[in-house]
């Protein structure tokens, strides 16, 4: 099942936001915005950025640490039979 590979899932994830947020920060560079709403929207960017980057690093670990306990579980009940 292609959606247990979180890694790879995640990674792709996070490049192609990491697209996105560039291509958005160039816009901005871009506009005739002032030079604090440019560096303030792209402060912004940057932080839900790193929100998103964190989320998808817990929901590794999520993931990794319920395959090992699972995999505990399957191994200790083999043992005791």
């Amino acid at each position: 099942m292609m959606t247990s590979d979180t890694v790879l899932l995640g990674g792709l994830g996070v490049l192609v936001l990491g697209g996105v947020i560039w291509f958005a920060a160039q816009r901005l560079v871009d506009s005739n915005l002032s030079a604090r709403a440019k560096r303030l929207s792209v402060y912004l960017i940057i932080v839900g950025f790193v929100v998103i980057v964190v989320m998808v690093m817990r929901w590794h670990a999520e993931n990794y640490i319920a395959k090992s306990q699972a995999a505990n579980e399957i191994n200790t009940s083999q043992h005791l039979n």
